[in-house]
């Protein structure tokens, strides 16, 4: 709460349909955690920048997990945000996942399936067979991702090729190469082009006219 001290977890889950004038009450949410195999997803530890409040979650987190013996949780966080040596961790038994950086196996291997998966996602004329329009996407979908790696594997674009390492920057890269056809070479650039894309370009694509301009929601998103 505003004091900073944990609130039941059933009695802030529903504060979610009330303000969506859903009819949801707490006790329905308590009588599922209670007795239900209910999964519990909990992400962004990190993003509470104060490193108390980050073991407050964790000492609350352990409560939880005794109190609610039928909820399954997961938790989630960047490495920053969970720190042993900071006190910062949970206490009851648990099983550890880390997301790891992509080889460049599995980079190539994603670019692959995320451009066919775009290609064969396209409206098809009526005109033109489904066969026929599967297999000329495919072969669009290959072409573009090849593209891709090849541009990637130019000596010149090393720094580019250590961030797509991570897997969500790999996804901006394909995002980008699919609207621009070619990709900026910094870390902010990139970013910048992938917000771009995702306020006005995407919807354009498809026929969509953005409410506002980029530079117009940029501004609104600013603060």
């Amino acid at each position: 709460d505003e004091t900073g001290t944990p609130t039941s977890l059933h009695e802030n889950l529903a504060r979610w349909p009330e303000r969506h004038m859903l009819d949801i009450s707490a006790e329905l949410f308590q009588e599922w955690l209670q007795n239900r195999k209910t999964l519990v997803l909990l992400d962004g530890l990190d993003e509470i920048s104060s490193k108390e409040q980050r073991k407050k979650v964790c000492h609350w987190l352990n409560n939880m997990h005794d109190g609610l013996g039928n909820a399954l949780f997961v938790f989630t966080t960047r490495s920053t945000g969970y720190r042993k040596l900071d006190g910062i961790e949970l206490k009851v038994p648990h099983l550890r996942a880390d997301v790891m950086d992509f080889s460049p196996h599995q980079q190539e291997e994603f670019l692959k399936k995320w451009f066919r998966t775009t290609c064969l996602s396209g409206i098809r004329p009526e005109e033109v067979p489904l066969e026929s329009w599967e297999k000329q996407q495919r072969q669009l979908a290959d072409q573009q991702s090849q593209k891709v790696i090849d541009y990637l594997n130019m000596p010149e674009n090393l720094a580019l090729r250590e961030l797509i390492a991570v897997p969500m920057l790999l996804q901006v890269v394909a995002m980008i190469w699919k609207d621009r056809h070619y990709l900026p070479t910094s870390k902010s650039a990139l970013f910048e082009a992938a917000l771009n894309y995702q306020l006005d370009y995407r919807d354009r694509e498809k026929g969509i006219i953005p409410l506002l301009s980029v530079d117009e929601a940029r501004r609104v998103l600013m603060p």
